[in-house]
């Protein structure tokens, strides 16, 4: 019989796999599959934008993570003709304007 520990080492190895191979969008994994995926992975290899698409589910202690934070597109200084006119929002950890905030005690 598996510990719960190998459960859930299955269960985060299975997750990793099915977005890896594409097989599954990260969206459409449910808030009880996402907390599986370790937050070291989510910080490192996911995208803005599929960040903002699972942002609601995620666990309240990912939320408070200030890596994960930082790579949640930027919509404030997103299309102002000041620094960015056409493209995507880029994260905020890319956004000039965000990281004069970030080291202005934002």
């Amino acid at each position: 019989m598996d510990s719960a520990e190998d459960i859930v080492i299955k269960r985060v190895g299975k997750n990793i796999c099915l977005y890896q191979t594409r097989a599954v969008r990260l969206r459409e994994f449910s808030a009880e599959d996402l907390k599986y995926f370790p937050l070291c992975y989510l910080e490192k290899y996911i995208s803005s934008f599929e960040l903002q698409k699972i942002w609601d589910k995620l666990p309240e202690s990912y939320k408070q993570s200030p890596i994960l934070k930082l790579n949640l597109p930027c919509y404030e200084n997103y299309n102002k003709g000041e620094t960015q006119i056409d493209g995507p929002p880029p994260p905020r950890k890319a956004c000039r304007e965000c990281e004069i905030n970030i080291y202005d005690g934002y």
